[in-house]
């Protein structure tokens, strides 16, 4: 902005110093021209909509396909567009997340891009950042978004049948104290009662017989 009301400045005073009036025409075309590429600029970004569409939920080893769409809700265009995108190191899937485009007036620009999710985590996507200006340089504009998005990634889920689990044996190959099932019909002996067992199991004959409280044992 300055360089242009220094540059204006001069003219002026070149066109007074010398009396050309080729010079103050000059000096109101191109004051004229910064006017008004301030005030497109400004407007065009200003009408805007700006609108991000990401899978927020994925697993580790796949890939997101994100985008973000421009939608133009003025006439007037919008030269040219640098949109930015920031992506943590861990999903990146293609060399950068930046482009630039030309949105016409009253139309639709979409910037589309690939996450790859390497390893699980709680991820940001984002600030998304535009810039913009007009085609003589005199003006730039820029919009930054107010906070990212997350993306979560769950760990990889893998088949039972790739676990290589013998699923012949579901009490596995190796006998333990703790019984995770029993077998009613496979009775191994019986033991004191200890509080929880099940009344259902127990052995009265036993118990008439140790004048202890006996309980069957059962083999899993």
């Amino acid at each position: 902005m300055f360089n242009i009301f220094w540059a204006l400045l001069v003219l002026f005073a070149i066109a007074a110093l010398f009396r050309m009036d080729w010079v103050y025409y000059l000096a109101y075309v191109v004051g004229g021209i910064w006017l008004f590429s301030h005030w497109w600029v400004r407007r065009s970004l200003s009408h805007v909509e700006i609108q991000r569409e990401l899978n927020l939920f994925a697993f580790a080893g796949e890939t997101v396909d994100g985008k973000v769409q421009l939608n133009n809700l003025s006439w007037l265009p919008l030269p040219w567009l640098h949109i930015q995108e920031t992506v943590p190191f861990d999903l990146l899937d293609q060399q950068n997340y930046r482009s630039v485009v030309s949105v016409p007036g009253k139309a639709q620009t979409v910037y589309p891009y690939t996450l790859r999710c390497s390893k699980r985590g709680y991820y940001p996507i984002g600030p998304l950042r535009l810039n913009t200006g007009d085609l003589f340089g005199f003006v730039d504009a820029g919009w930054q978004e107010t906070r990212p998005v997350h993306l979560t990634v769950y760990p990889r889920v893998f088949a039972l049948e790739k676990l290589g689990l013998p699923s012949r044996s579901p009490f596995g190959s190796q006998a333990s104290r703790q019984r995770l099932y029993e077998d009613p019909t496979r009775l191994a002996g019986v033991r004191d009662y200890t509080p929880g067992d099940s009344l259902r199991n127990i052995h009265w004959k036993a118990t008439a017989r140790e004048d202890v409280l006996q309980v069957k044992k059962f083999q899993p």
